[in-house]
């Protein structure tokens, strides 16, 4: 199964589409900054299953009262989602509670595209 996380948006739909596009995933985790960009590729793609949490700029951008924290399963492996800025991910990553998922692999394989970059090869 593949998952795109998607962090950070700020209304780059047109980079999130081909993402999605290029990633063929099973699932989209976006995590905030713009909430609303996420409610798009839902629009945009139904067929995918979007998690989808806040970030630090989405205060008049999403559902009152929507988690800042989600833990959720997906494709039977349990997630701790959120966009971090409650954690101080920033500065590094220790803001975590100790044990949480976020700090250790699950035995699946992960292949992040960093720094908002394709893959190679993807156009």
């Amino acid at each position: 199964m593949n998952i795109l996380v998607l962090s950070d948006s700020h209304s780059t739909l047109s980079f999130m589409r081909r993402c999605v596009e290029t990633v063929k995933p099973d699932a989209i985790v976006h995590l905030g900054d713009y909430f609303d960009d996420g409610a798009s590729l839902k629009e945009s793609y139904p067929g995918i299953d979007l998690y989808q949490v806040p970030g630090n700029c989405d205060r008049y951008r999403c559902p009152p009262g929507q988690p800042e924290i989600l833990v959720t399963e997906i494709f039977g492996v349990r997630f701790y989602l959120t966009h971090g800025h409650k954690h101080n991910v920033k500065l590094y990553l220790g803001g975590f509670a100790p044990g949480c998922p976020g700090q250790r692999g699950s035995g699946g394989t992960l292949r992040p595209y960093p720094c908002g970059r394709l893959p190679p090869g993807a156009g």
